[in-house]
């Protein structure tokens, strides 16, 4: 089907991305520092089937952060990085 509004479905998906972006964040602020243990904190109703998806999307937005400079990977964990 067209889409009728397309800025609309836009702002959404971009707040969406903002939204999950926090989460990351407040996952390794609390302490959760792997990649596995986000998905589980952020997708624990989401089926064991879409887990694998779940974790290369929590990888996007960690390697974005780590890009942005707000965070960086050590060994097998993902920290907030010092200011």
């Amino acid at each position: 089907d067209p889409i009728l509004q397309p800025a609309a479905l836009l702002r959404g998906y971009i707040s969406h991305r903002l939204t999950r972006e926090r989460q990351v964040l407040e996952c390794l602020a609390a302490g959760i520092t792997t990649a596995d243990a986000i998905v589980d904190r952020l997708y624990a109703a989401t089926a064991d089937a879409l887990k694998p998806a779940a974790r290369q999307n929590v990888l996007a937005h960690l390697r974005k952060l780590e890009e942005d400079g707000g965070v960086e990977f050590a060994g097998d964990h993902w920290h907030l990085r010092s200011a």
